[in-house]
């Protein structure tokens, strides 16, 4: 099989996943700073309803606007997916993936790496695996146990590939602006301008905490009025807003304890109970059991 172009590798695992009962969904409203901080994905995590789904998403990696954007993009193309109390083992399911989207594994060094993941804003704590494949990170598994500061029950798996990455294992090339995007047309030439001016939006030296600060502030404001007027996404969006604001004027993401992304924490917080609230009152519409569940009682939703 010849090598698949980033297009080819997008379809044959959507359509992979889709043959496994996924269902696809339609691209982000937004380039997100985390393959769970969107709406489709995140409040999918939350309560007793059953779900699987599978999108082809951009992830900020704001941390890299400073290195070379032709091995480092700033913009990652990534394949994600969600399964709720999953049929199969999950390391079985991320092979079953490689071989569909061309793969030869007998050939290649494929392992998987302990790894713990979390995220402050969104209250995500899970265990899994880094996919490692010739000693390239491209993707991970995670099993997340919390959301919003609440324990999910059931767990959800959760599953990123990194498309560009695996195109350039695939194809062998040492730039990625090389890359094969589709026939006839190459990373470079779809997404070079686009990389330099998401390399010069997030690079550049840090701005003063209080300017963070005040940006996170006005954001967090406008989201927590839009609460109050019932527009439950349309906060969640401002939430992610405020992080991408902060992350354009240098704050980082890996400081956990910062004040500011305490605020935020607490508007995703907000969201998430009002979103709960919202599917008990329609009876949580997926889940025929879900007058029953423990997830509710626990809750207290």
């Amino acid at each position: 099989m010849p090598p698949a172009t980033i297009q080819e590798l997008a379809s044959r695992g959507t359509d992979l996943l889709a043959a496994r009962d996924c269902t696809v969904l339609g691209p982000p409203r937004y380039d997100l700073v985390d393959p769970l901080f969107e709406s489709q994905a995140y409040f999918r995590l939350l309560g007793p309803e059953p779900w699987s789904s599978v999108q082809v998403q951009r992830v900020l990696r704001p941390q890299l606007a400073d290195l070379d954007s032709e091995h480092f993009p700033v913009a990652s193309l990534r394949l994600s997916a969600l399964f709720k109390e999953p049929d199969e083992p999950p390391q079985g399911l991320m092979l079953d993936l490689l071989r569909a989207m061309g793969f030869e594994l007998e050939q290649r060094d494929v392992r998987f790496a302990d790894q713990a993941r979390r995220n402050a804003v969104l209250g995500l704590q899970g265990v899994g695996w880094r996919l490692l494949i010739d000693g390239v990170d491209s993707g991970w598994l995670s099993y997340f146990q919390r959301a919003a500061s609440q324990v999910l029950e059931p767990v959800t798996l959760a599953l990123s590939l990194d498309l560009e990455r695996l195109a350039l294992l695939q194809q062998r090339s040492l730039s990625l602006y090389d890359v094969d995007w589709a026939p006839g047309l190459s990373y470079g030439e779809a997404r070079a301008a686009e990389e330099a001016e998401l390399s010069k939006l997030f690079g550049g030296p840090a701005r003063e905490d209080a300017e963070v600060e005040a940006h996170v502030d006005e954001v967090c404001r406008r989201a927590m009025e839009l609460l109050d007027d019932g527009l439950i996404l349309e906060a969640f969006v401002l939430a992610h807003e405020a992080v991408v604001g902060a992350c354009r004027r240098g704050a980082s993401l890996e400081e956990a304890a910062a004040a500011w992304q305490t605020r935020v924490g607490a508007v995703v917080d907000f969201c998430a109970r009002r979103w709960l609230e919202e599917r008990r009152r329609d009876g949580f519409p997926l889940s025929p059991d879900a007058s029953r569940s423990g997830v509710i009682r626990r809750l207290g939703v």
